[in-house]
């Protein structure tokens, strides 16, 4: 899912062309061994999510073709784990 920062969307930082935030399960472990946790009283399992600022080129692209070939762009560009608050889109 993308949610943009307000309607039309307002950069999130000075200088920024990142304006849209793109939900996406947890990329801290392809295994999934560090994405879900279970809660003990409940037994319930929270699914972790990854909270990537985006453009809304970016955002556009992702709600015309899918959210995988954003993800495959992103592979693509060697997207960081830390966030470059001056990344430009790729898009």
């Amino acid at each position: 899912h993308t949610i943009p920062n307000g309607q039309p969307a307002d950069p999130f930082f000075e200088e920024s062309v990142l304006d849209t935030i793109f939900f996406i399960p947890s990329i801290l472990s392809p295994d999934n061994k560090f994405t879900d946790l279970v809660c003990e009283k409940s037994g319930k399992t929270v699914h972790l999510l990854h909270l990537t600022p985006i453009t809304t080129p970016e955002s556009n692209f992702k709600l015309e073709k899918g959210s995988d070939d954003l993800l495959d762009l992103f592979d693509e560009k060697e997207h960081p784990f830390v966030l470059d608050e001056t990344r430009r889109s790729y898009v």
